[in-house]
């Protein structure tokens, strides 16, 4: 049960109780000036008590709204797959399109945020910091085209601040409990950086809401094994796929060994030499194949070679 799995976070950060300690994760974040601060949200996905069993396939990004009109988009990843940043461009491309209707003025465009926790794998190798924030800017010149977008990475394994007095800034005290919280809840202990703090204090408590509800407990082991499922019937149809194509390959193989060994044959003009052509077309074959590390058994059945000739190969 940890903070940083997508279902968790969602029911600790996406729910209408928690749009207050939401907001100050997104305020820490972004590091607002005070007049621009987040004061108020509004979910446009939130979290539901009644229907989360039924989104056990689903995307759990949360997408937000905040009283100066700007967009939000947060999701968070264990470990991202390899294709993530331009998954989150797309993402953050469709939020912004999809606030004008037909007919509507571009410059009733707003800012449109995308906030990405990453927490086990690192996304820029490159890159020092832990977080990392992109906009549209001069490949040469230190000129941005506009700030209508923004996209932010939040990398926890860059995130190197293990004693609480290290923890000085406020999105230091969320990435202490989003990396470690796990650890925190475990052992009973909080830091009194984090809990002499209100939101994060109110995101421990639901934290430990959370954690002590064992039919939301049955949830997400039936969300893992369900993705258990998913990745062994794809890797099955993976090795099928493997093995049919080997098997295709083998057969076109012996069939053009065997036509070359029969033309050989016909041009010494004897049956022997045919027989002789087929076997020699079997035998490059079957080199072939122990070349590739392919099982004598299955070299046996595909050639029928017999074993004396496949020992003599070797």
């Amino acid at each position: 049960m940890r903070l940083v799995n997508d279902k968790v976070f969602k029911r600790v950060f996406g729910a209408e109780s928690g749009k207050e300690i939401l907001a100050d994760l997104l305020n820490a974040i972004l590091d607002y000036p005070e007049d621009e601060k987040i004061t108020e949200l509004t979910l446009m996905n939130p979290f539901s008590e009644v229907n989360y069993a039924d989104e056990k396939t689903s995307i759990m990004d949360m997408k937000a709204k905040d009283k100066q009109g700007r967009s939000y988009n947060i999701e968070v990843q264990i470990i991202a797959p390899t294709d993530y940043v331009n998954r989150v461009v797309y993402y953050l491309s469709k939020l912004l399109s999809g606030q004008l209707k037909a007919g509507e003025n571009y410059r009733h465009l707003t800012k449109t945020i995308s906030i990405s926790i990453v927490s086990d794998k690192a996304l820029f190798d490159t890159l020092k910091n832990f977080h990392n924030i992109f906009r549209y800017k001069h490949i040469t010149e230190d000129y941005e085209l506009g700030d209508v977008t923004e996209l932010h990475f939040i990398e926890l394994t860059k995130f190197i601040k293990t004693r609480p007095e290290e923890l000085h800034t406020k999105l230091d005290k969320w990435a202490s409990l989003l990396k470690f919280g796990e650890m925190y809840k475990e052992s009973g202990y909080y830091p009194e950086e984090l809990t002499k703090d209100n939101e994060i204090a109110m995101a421990i408590e639901q934290f430990g809401q959370v954690s002590a509800d064992e039919r939301f407990r049955y949830y997400l082991m039936d969300i893992e094994k369900s993705e258990r499922d998913r990745v062994s019937d794809m890797e099955n149809a993976i090795e099928e796929g493997m093995l049919k194509g080997i098997r295709e390959g083998m057969q076109k193989g012996i069939r053009e060994g065997m036509q070359k060994g029969i033309r050989e044959g016909i041009l010494k003009g004897k049956d022997e030499g045919i027989q002789e052509g087929i076997l020699k077309g079997k035998l490059e074959v079957a080199s072939g194949m122990l070349a590739n590390k392919i099982p004598k058994s299955v070299i046996l059945q595909v050639t029928g070679l017999s074993e004396e000739d496949i020992n003599k190969i070797n």
